[in-house]
Formats: C-alpha cells, sequence, structure tokens
C-alpha cells in the first residue's frame, strides 16, 4: 500500500515541533485539504512509525479521545515540543533553545524577555529559533494587530461600488 502523503508529511517534521493539519496538507502539496490530513492523521495508530503527535488543530490542540490526547501530551512533553508537567514556559523554551515563543491560540509569538510569555497556556505554545520562523509559520508579533483587528478596515477597503441606481435620462 502506497504511503499517505500526510504520513510522509509528517516524517518530516522535525522532533520538538509541531505542524497543524492545515500546515501538514500545505506540506503534503494539497493546500486547503487541512480536514483530509486531520481526518488521514487522527486514525493513525499510536504504535505506528510516524510521529503522529506531532499534528496538532489549527489552534494547537489535540486529539479528541481523551485516552490518546494524554498520551500526545506525553509524547510532545518527551520530544520537547511541549513544557514539562510544572515547567515554566521561560525554562522550557530555554531549555529547547528558543529564541521566541509563539501561542497557537492567538498566533502571536513573543520573545523570551517579554514578561507576557508566562502568560500563555503551556499546552498551547510553540518554540522558534527566529522571529523570521515565527512569522514563516503565520505567527505574528504579540504587539502587531491580529486578524480580527484588522477585518473592519479590511472590509471598508475591499467593498464594491455602490449600488445605487443612476437615473438615466
Amino acid at each position: 500500500m502506497e504511503e499517505s502523503v500526510y504520513i510522509t508529511a509528517l516524517k518530516s517534521i522535525p522532533k520538538g515541533q509541531t505542524r497543524s493539519f492545515g500546515e501538514i496538507a500545505l506540506m503534503a502539496g494539497k493546500p486547503g485539504a487541512a480536514r483530509a490530513a486531520g481526518r488521514v492523521l487522527t486514525s493513525y495508530p499510536p504504535g505506528g512509525k510516524a510521529p503522529w503527535q506531532r499534528a496538532v488543530t489549527a489552534h494547537g490542540g489535540f486529539s479528541i479521545d481523551p485516552e490518546r490526547a494524554a498520551l500526545q501530551l506525553d509524547r510532545l512533553r518527551r520530544d520537547g515540543a511541549r513544557p514539562r508537567e510544572g515547567e515554566s514556559i521561560f525554562r522550557w523554551a530555554r531549555r529547547v533553545r528558543a529564541v521566541c515563543v509563539g501561542n497557537y491560540k492567538t498566533c502571536q509569538f513573543v520573545e523570551l524577555t517579554d514578561p507576557r510569555l508566562e502568560t500563555f497556556d503551556p499546552l498551547f505554545v510553540e518554540a522558534f529559533d527566529s522571529d523570521i520562523t515565527a512569522g514563516e509559520r503565520g505567527f505574528v508579533p504579540k504587539d502587531a494587530p491580529t486578524a480580527r483587528q484588522l477585518e473592519p478596515a479590511a472590509r471598508k477597503r475591499t467593498a464594491g461600488p455602490s449600488r445605487r441606481k443612476v437615473a438615466r435620462g
């Protein structure tokens, strides 16, 4: 049986990192197929040869099956992709030699010197070796406006021509 392109993409994720199903679909050459990637990867057996635990939801979440989610978190902690139980985010980031840390829930990142780092939920973080890497993965600096903050202005700019009728004479 031919190996799934999603499993091949999953195997290319470095130890200590995670990718969302959407990112994995993009890596597999199937942009927009996040659901398909999710279906394949969430059914992958935990005893398989691919590092299935490195696939997370768009917000960094785990499997909906509580037992599988607990196993996934345990494996991510052993990989270094999440802080150990009781470990501060700052200590974890130093241990894995990160320069900045991203928050999956907000898609924002901060440098290790930023006191807001400890406000991140340790279950939904990603370590980055540079702000450039964080940006390439779709994370923005914490002080940058979020997509929601930009949305009303974007709608106003992209509004089409007026729909009022023109009287013809």
